[in-house]
């Protein structure tokens, strides 16, 4: 989206206004240290709707009402403005543009605090003049619908993001371990890259209710994928719920309700409901129905509790073999085992020289036993094996008897739980009642809950599951596109960089960038090399330069069909080179001034350095009108720094860099961002 910055500005405590004026292209605002250079950039994302207060403390701390900026959006003029810490933002669509050439009539009587609106109304109400891309809503959950999925509400696409493309502050221009604004926030990270895709028009709101119901399908698919191989155990459950109310109801009532033992199956459970539906509530206070049916859970647990003691029993004895197996083998382990034993002749008596039969018969059952031995510890590693399949199977068959305990624990102490509560005055009608409605409501929910159908209604999830696949990917084809606009990006930076500064041992740079991820490396030679990896300020500094400018000229390319802004900040870029900057405090920007403060460097050091910052401004003003000739749109830099008087590569103009800076200079005494534009005489 084609954006111009026309002003930021301070209304100070007197009503003064203080403003700094921008144009298309590139714009420096050049000037020596403490004069609130880098104070605009916190001041443009302040009124952008930052939730911090960032602004440097300081003189314009001290002396600011309002903060303000002024900004084109294709054909809207927006003033934006907020007050220190303030919670509300100002936004009005300025009409009167005569009114905007006097800048100085937007004094304090000018913000009228009925434009002022809450943060949170403010991003949604300015996300409209950046095209019907920022309407899309990510979800169209109810609270009610994320309540029952326990699940947050997400995101939708936010003008916050587009800070991420727009600002490159001091302190990230040049480090090699984050690119962009925002990032050290996981979650901001994240939907910036996510949103990329929406912010560039790839997608509608049409994408975003067909990726929703597909996310919910999918959610279905992984239940019933998670339900079939339990189906049975459920169903038994389901069933052994239903007859357990309907004892309940039995033991209170004293009657039984009629209908066929059978049909506990739940063969048929809707004409079962419909029986129990139809059956009138009798009650019998003299039975002893509930002594019966206490009774017979008492034997069925007993039971149960005697089974499960066998099974403990069976399974110990199981796991002390496997253990003594594991023992032996360990121990075998440290033998050695005789292969063979044989003798070549039968002995002679040295004595009478008669052949001895006897140990001939020793050798062959000692050849017998060796053999026996080694078949037995082949067996071993079997045995064990076998007895881990038999434990296994115990511990199910311990799980499926603790859980039926369970069940009838349950029933006992739901039979003694009405016994307390027609102690508690409650009727027997009143609790009968109770038992029915809910045997009702189990029913119902299995009718529901076919589980029968779940490999069949598994089967339609998949084919509506794949027929929304491919309708996003024939009619959207999201991937592709972003490796078209990936492709896109890669070609630009490799048009940029050759013409910025980076060590000959990177040369020739090939930076690549991905959209999925949104990592920056140098492909050398098919060996993929990550910024972190890089050495020294100057590359970081032409990595981050290279893939902003590739990046604002893709939006350019999209023109209004994509919503991130056109504008760029790069604050102080050269102070790689000379962090000397940091101490700037000169009332002219002199060559032999930085020799004098840059003490360690060698002359030759010197040039070069300076040529390389000479060089990333000619290639700001290169890059702006060579993107002007092919799109149609002229980007808009801003640039805060110490560096002045440089002479623009290409041009015969002497004064070009002149009519970038075009008269934001603050190198004189009292000059800067407080003091630069106010006219206090004709306010």
């Amino acid at each position: 989206m084609k954006t111009n910055l026309r002003y930021i500005g301070v209304v100070d405590k007197d009503n003064f206004v203080h403003a700094v004026p921008f144009f298309s292209g590139v714009n420096v605002i050049t000037g020596r240290s403490a004069t609130g250079k880098s104070a605009l950039i916190e001041i443009f994302d302040y009124c952008f709707g930052s939730s911090g207060y960032t602004v440097p403390e300081g003189k314009i701390t001290d002396c600011a009402d309002i903060y303000f900026i002024v900004i084109e959006i294709k054909n809207d003029t927006v003033v934006l403005a907020r007050k220190s810490n303030g919670n509300k933002i100002f936004i009005k669509n300025e009409r009167n543009l005569a009114l905007l050439k006097k800048i100085n009539m937007l004094n304090l009587e000018y913000f009228n605090n009925d434009y002022f609106i809450p943060l949170s109304d403010f991003k949604k109400e300015f996300r409209k003049y950046f095209g019907e891309n920022m309407q899309i809503s990510n979800s169209d959950d109810s609270i009610d619908a994320l309540e029952l999925r326990r699940e947050k509400k997400k995101a939708t696409p936010t003008i916050r993001s587009f800070t991420s493309f727009i600002l490159q502050h001091q302190n990230l221009i040049a480090n090699k371990h984050a690119l962009f604004y925002r990032f050290e926030e996981k979650e901001k990270r994240d939907q910036t890259i996510d949103f990329f895709k929406v912010f560039v028009g790839f997608v509608d709101q049409n994408y975003y209710t067909k990726k929703f119901e597909l996310d919910e399908l999918l959610r279905e698919k992984r239940r019933l994928e998670s339900q079939i191989p339990k189906k049975e155990d459920l169903k038994i459950k389901a069933r052994k719920d239903i007859e357990n109310v309907i004892d309940q109801y039995n033991a209170i009532s004293g009657k039984k309700l009629e209908f066929n033992q059978n049909e506990l199956e739940l063969n048929n459970p809707q004409d079962l409901l419909d029986k129990i539906k139809e059956s009138d509530i009798e009650i019998n206070a003299l039975s002893d129905e509930h002594i019966i049916i206490k009774q017979n859970s008492e034997r069925s647990l007993a039971q149960l509790t005697a089974d499960l003691r066998k099974l403990q029993n069976e399974l110990d004895d199981i796991e002390s073999t496997i253990k003594f197996n594991e023992t032996f083998k360990n121990n075998t382990k440290n033998i050695s085992l005789p292969k063979k034993a044989e003798i070549n002749n039968l002995s002679e008596c040295p004595f009478c020289h008669q052949k001895c039969a006897s140990i001939k018969e020793e050798v062959n059952s000692l050849s017998k036993a060796i053999n026996w031995l080694n078949l037995e510890l082949k067996h071993s590693n079997y045995s064990i094996n076998s007895f881990i399949e038999d434990q296994k199977r115990t511990k199910d068959q311990i799980k499926v008897i603790k859980k039926k305990i369970s069940l009838e624990q349950e029933k006992i102490k739901s039979i003694d739980q009405q016994i307390n509560d027609l102690e508690n005055y409650k009727t027997q009608y009143e609790l009968a009642l109770k038992a029915k409605l809910k045997s009702e409501i189990l029913l119902e929910e299995f009718i529901e809950k076919p589980y029968d159908n779940l490999e069949s209604d598994l089967d339609s999830l998949i084919l509506k599951i794949d027929e929304i696949q491919l309708l996003l990917s024939e009619k959207y084809n999201v991937d592709s596109k972003l490796k078209k606009a990936e492709n896109m990006i890669n070609k630009y930076m490799a048009e940029i960089s050759p013409n910025l500064g980076f060590e000959k041992s990177y040369e020739p740079v090939n930076l690549k960038f991905s959209l999925n991820t949104f990592d920056l490396w140098n492909d050398k030679n098919g060996k993929k090399v990550p910024l972190r990896s890089m050495g020294s300020g100057e590359n970081w500094l032409s990595c981050h330069i290279t893939l902003f400018l590739a990046l604002n000229r893709y939006f350019c390319e999209l023109g209004d069909s994509c919503s991130i802004p056109t504008t760029l900040f790069f604050d102080q870029p050269s102070q790689v080179y000379f962090p000397s900057f940091s101490i700037d405090n000169d009332a002219q920007f002199s060559i032999d001034n930085i020799k004098q403060k840059e003490t360690l460097k060698e002359d030759e050091e010197l040039d070069e350095d300076i040529l390389a910052v000479t060089n990333l401004y000619s290639e700001f003003f290169r890059y702006c009108n060579d993107t002007y000739d092919n799109t149609g749109i002229m980007p808009q830099i801003i640039v805060t720094d110490h560096a002045d008087n440089l002479k623009i590569n290409n041009t015969n103009d002497a004064t070009a860099f002149n009519k970038l800076v075009q008269g934001r200079r603050w190198r004189e005494k009292n000059s800067g961002f407080i003091q630069s534009t106010v006219n206090r005489d004709n306010s």
